[in-house]
């Protein structure tokens, strides 16, 4: 994930996009990404949308989902485990995330993947 294609980026945008992949666990604010950026709030927030066609929060919280993907392969973790893992401080409202991106809850993705395991292709 990243910029969409064609976007001519800037080392601005660049830092807020870097920051959102490095920190996507983190609750980050608008503003405090925007001040990473030296940009302000409202500038950030339309050059993120116009670069990704997502919102920061959206950005993250697909970022979040992708990785949660691939910790709910390893059945040891609980799908609980796996929502703090990825920032989700709510199992609930995690669960809500997922499957709104992914059209499958955490434990239906999982049930999805039958026998297969972490490791396995």
């Amino acid at each position: 994930m990243g910029p969409r294609p064609g976007w001519r980026s800037s080392p601005k945008f660049d830092v807020c996009l870097g920051y959102i992949h490095a920190n996507y666990a983190r609750s980050t604010s608008i503003s405090k990404l925007a001040t990473r950026a030296r940009i302000s709030p409202s500038y950030m927030f339309r050059t993120f949308k116009r670069g990704t066609g997502f919102t920061p929060v959206q950005y993250r919280n697909l970022l979040r989902i992708e990785e949660a993907r691939r910790l709910l392969r390893n059945r040891a973790l609980s799908v609980e485990e796996v929502a703090r893992q990825v920032g989700f401080d709510d199992p609930r409202y995690f669960s809500r995330v997922f499957k709104k991106e992914s059209g499958l809850s955490p434990r239906e993705f999982r049930k999805q993947l039958g026998g297969r395991i972490e490791g396995e292709r």
